[in-house]
């Protein structure tokens, strides 16, 4: 199907974008800057590559492991020429202009009036605008798998050789935008290689094709891999650069570490009511009895905190670590230090002792051991020594794996879960993370990483923002609608699955269904869940893309046994 722009689409676009820009003054006008510690690190990064590159100003080294292009995207602002954090909302607001005009484009090539409803619908999420002033890649993220999806659809509609290379270049886009969307990407090129075979063309030229996009694709992660390996890993030898090829960014140990301990360990404890004082209550899930690489990590943590200066080495987090649970909340920031590291000085190895302790509770030590471990043997030996030890917690513990694959189902969501719409007393807990922070300059992380006039900024927004009413409610309705679109369209997925063989584009919607579960199923182990979480806002949209499809195979349906025909 080819379609041309004509003034019913003009006249649904003039619709869409009315309803849009309302939503999208609201949430500028009413929401505060959101801003945090990962944030910091990103903005960091980016100010330092920018003053490398465009400044003559002396800005410290500072390296993060997330995806380039946010940064990127920072840096061609102008945030840093201007100082201010408004050029990078005005990028967020360009793109929340874009989104809903580009996804029912998108939807076109399957039906008008699905095109429509889909995209009015769309911006009643609040996906597309919500994060407009949060300052991560999600909103970008979002983004690009529109983006993407577009040029992927359009190529296997059209079948234009042009379409094919910008889609693989827009899939390139969204892979280095966030590195957790690898899965979706590789969907997107298994899906253009498909249909490219497919077009009436000679086999020669069809190879020569697919040779060009996938030496583009490889180039572009080669040099991404060299760029981390030089500047990044600081890499020396031939030896330890061919190693460091073995990640995108060498985060996913610590990352699967951080989910089990903070994320799948509360998780166990809820799911058997323990209360914190239980005997029954995890504490800990690195512990030594997990097997030999668990022992391995042990050994190698050891012989860092066996080190003469190790004290003031760690004396860096002293004034850093600021009680996170409630039953601490009576301690101060040194007293928290005192408990992890210094109570243990001179006999500062039992710190290890501690770390690997069932008895010890800690949400920091999953945040500081990996910094540890890249001081000692950098960051692609570090990761691989924290990969195994938690694939060891795992492998022990038949609790984490039943979490994991709740998490899994409950990512789909249940019709059972939209009962709070009827019964006020059914329980929702539905949140929109990463909107409207609460929490004023967490880890002084705000103070420490802008500019008197970025932190001015920051800090009138809150003050303005973050309490006020509007803004509560706000969060509340994206909450609320966010809720009941997760819970309808996952199990609409299921019970319309069986349509698929009656799409146009079978192939097509397969294998995005197929990359969709592969991501919630990756998602639930390494952020130990979907729903609730930044990840969910796009993976939302390609669910929401793969029922629209799902709902075309079935009106196909319909039509082939002429049902409503008399």
């Amino acid at each position: 199907m080819n379609f041309i722009i004509n003034n019913k689409n003009l006249r649904d676009n003039l619709i869409i974008q009315t309803i849009n820009i309302i939503f999208i003054g609201i949430i500028f006008y009413y929401s505060p800057i959101d801003y945090e510690c990962d944030a910091a690190n990103t903005l960091l990064n980016a100010k330092y590559i920018y003053s490398l590159i465009f400044s003559d100003e002396t800005v410290g080294a500072s390296y993060s492991y997330r995806a380039p292009i946010y940064k990127i995207i920072q840096i061609l602002s102008g945030a840093f020429v201007f100082d201010s954090f408004f050029p990078i909302i005005f990028v967020h607001i360009l793109f929340s202009l874009l989104m809903p005009s580009i996804f029912y484009f998108t939807i076109l090539y399957i039906n008008r009036n699905f095109a429509l409803f889909s995209s009015i619908l769309f911006i009643l999420s609040f996906i597309p605008i919500l994060h407009l002033k949060l300052i991560l890649s999600v909103h970008s993220m979002i983004f690009a798998v529109i983006l993407s999806n577009f040029f992927l659809i359009r190529f296997v509609y059209k079948k234009n050789i042009s379409d094919f290379y910008i889609a693989t270049f827009s899939s390139l886009l969204l892979l280095f935008t966030r590195f957790d969307g690898a899965f979706i990407f590789i969907g997107q090129i298994l899906i253009l290689s498909f249909y490219l075979l497919k077009i009436d063309l000679t086999f020669k030229i069809k190879l020569k094709h697919l040779l060009k996009s996938y030496s583009f694709i490889f180039v572009t992660i080669f040099l991404w891999m060299t760029i981390k390996a030089v500047f990044v890993l600081n890499i020396s030898t031939p030896v330890k650069f061919i190693k460091s090829f073995t990640s995108l960014n060498h985060q996913t140990g610590a990352q699967l570490y951080w989910s089990l301990n903070n994320g799948v360990r509360h998780e166990i404890n809820n799911l058997n009511s323990f209360n914190t004082d239980s005997k029954q209550y995890i504490k800990n899930l690195l512990i030594l009895s997990n097997g030999p690489n668990t022992k391995k990590l042990y050994d190698h943590l050891k012989i860092f905190f066996e080190k003469d200066d190790i004290i003031e080495h760690l004396s860096f987090y002293k004034n850093r670590m600021e009680p996170i649970y409630a039953k601490n909340k009576d301690m101060s920031s040194e007293e928290m230090f005192n408990n992890h590291y210094g109570k243990f000085y001179p006999e500062s190895s039992k710190i290890t002792d501690n770390i690997f302790n069932e008895n010890f509770e800690s949400l920091y030590y999953p945040l500081h051991i990996p910094g540890f471990l890249v001081h000692m043997y950098g960051k692609p030996k570090a990761d691989k020594l924290l990969l195994n030890a938690s694939f060891e917690i795992i492998f022990s513990n038949e609790q984490a794996q039943k979490i994991f694959l709740r998490n899994y189902k409950d990512s789909y969501g249940s019709f059972k879960n939209l009962k709070f719409l009827v019964n006020v007393n059914y329980p929702s807990n539905f949140t929109t993370p990463w909107y409207n922070l609460k929490i004023f300059n967490s880890a002084n992380c705000a103070k420490s990483s802008l500019s008197n006039k970025m932190f001015d900024q920051y800090e009138y927004q809150y003050s303005k923002n973050s309490n006020s009413q509007m803004s509560n409610y706000i969060e509340q309705i994206a909450s609320t609608n966010k809720t009941i679109l997760r819970n309808l369209i996952g199990p609409s997925i299921l019970i319309f699955l069986v349509f698929i063989f009656f799409t146009n584009k079978f192939f097509l919607v397969f294998v995005l269904f197929a990359s969709y579960n592969v991501t919630l199923l990756f998602l639930s182990i390494m952020a130990s869940l979907v729903v609730n979480t930044k990840s969910e806002t796009y993976t939302l949209v390609i669910a929401f893309l793969i029922l629209l499809f799902l709902l075309s195979g079935f009106l196909n349906l319909i039509k082939k046994l002429n049902i409503f025909k008399s």
